[in-house]
């Protein structure tokens, strides 16, 4: 069925076998260009790129997040990458003694933790973190984004464990499914 409609695709354009290939691989790309446009920012700096994945919701049981990453990428120099995320929750979230991103073979755990802002919103507490993760950890995450299986939110100051499972990632997998390759061909990796 599917070879059929391709030949009578090619046979009413009139294109030559391959303008008409070439046709239908530019359009494919024009709407992955327009997907990654819902997800990614990229800007050419002096000494190299921004890259800002777009903030993604991710809900949990007894928490919401949005998060963001922002690499400013550099050949020169080390390059971390940020992790900024706003939290919503019943609970005041004040301090945070990490976060760790699991996945089937590997878990990457950040460091350098930073409180923005706390405040209550209605029934809820408002909290923005950032928190570092390595250039290699980073590129990890790309390359394995299909087996994050759950992030987790550590404050073991006060023995608690926030934790969001592989099904409330699926808006975060998405997000770096679009985003993954387009990063890596460009750095390289």
């Amino acid at each position: 069925m599917a070879n059929k409609l391709y030949f009578t695709l090619f046979e009413k354009s009139g294109l030559k076998p391959a303008f008409f290939v070439l046709g239908l691989f530019l359009t494919s790309m024009v709407g992955i260009s327009q997907d990654s446009n819902k997800y990614l920012k990229s800007l050419k700096q002096e000494n190299g790129s921004l890259y800002f994945i777009l903030p993604t919701e991710i809900k949990g049981k007894s928490l919401k997040i949005n998060l963001d990453i922002t690499l400013l990428y550099n050949k020169d120099s080390v390059n971390n990458v940020f992790l900024k995320f706003t939290t919503s929750s019943k609970q005041p979230l004040s301090k945070l003694d990490s976060v760790q991103l699991n996945f089937v073979e590997k878990h990457i755990k950040s460091t350098a933790h930073k409180l923005y802002f706390l405040e209550k919103k209605g029934k809820n507490w408002k909290s923005r973190f950032e928190a570092i993760i390595s250039f290699e950890d980073f590129i990890a995450l790309l390359k394995n984004y299909n087996s994050l299986q759950s992030i987790d939110l550590f404050v073991e100051s006060e023995g608690e464990q926030l934790n969001l499972e592989a099904n409330k990632l699926k808006r975060l997998i998405e997000s770096l499914s679009i985003c993954s390759p387009i990063i890596l061909t460009e750095l390289k990796q």
